[in-house]
């Protein structure tokens, strides 16, 4: 099961490093290579590596929940759990199609993205992968909020399904 997921990472993450090549960049002063949050409504560590101009990957460590409800045979129960997650999240940035002018002022990770998100529980069996859409921007001077809602694979505790994939966070930048 891991060989096909890193090979259909490398495939992922290649494409975009080899079209960053094709197209000549400027260098950029205003834009850091690396960026650190914190993360408050899902308590984590975000750490965002610039790629290309365009591209990104992101790593994170969170603490999250999963609500279960289920119904089987006219008797329902529900729970909540608690897990540590790790993801990683190589992101094509469209903050480009906002203008130049714009791109600067808002920074190189805020803006728009297409994510592909791999998620690995650390307490718990659990494993979701797919295809995300999401917007990030700045609250004032230090402040960020995420949204990305997609669809994709998800393990949880030997049971495999496919569903919605969703990130909300809020937060502050460290650097």
């Amino acid at each position: 099961m891991r060989k096909p997921i890193l090979i259909v990472l490398l495939i992922f993450v290649g494409c975009f490093y080899t079209y960053g090549q094709v197209v000549k960049e400027k260098p950029s002063t205003s834009n850091r290579k690396t960026t650190i949050r914190l993360s408050f409504l899902a308590p984590g560590l975000i750490v965002d590596q610039a790629i290309t101009q365009k591209t990104s990957l992101q790593f994170k460590i969170w603490e999250g929940f999963n609500y279960a409800y289920l119904n089987i045979n006219g008797e329902s129960s529900s729970s909540i759990e608690f897990d540590t997650y790790f993801t990683i999240e190589p992101r094509i940035n469209t903050i480009f199609s906002l203008g130049i002018a714009r791109a600067r002022s808002i920074g190189h990770f805020f803006g728009n993205y297409i994510g592909f998100p791999i998620t690995i529980g650390l307490t718990e069996s659990s494993f979701s992968i797919g295809p995300t859409y999401g917007f990030q921007r700045k609250i004032g001077k230090i402040g960020f909020w995420n949204l990305g809602l997609g669809f994709g694979y998800t393990k949880h505790k030997g049971e495999e399904r496919f569903g919605l994939l969703g990130d909300f966070g809020i937060g502050i930048t460290l650097n």
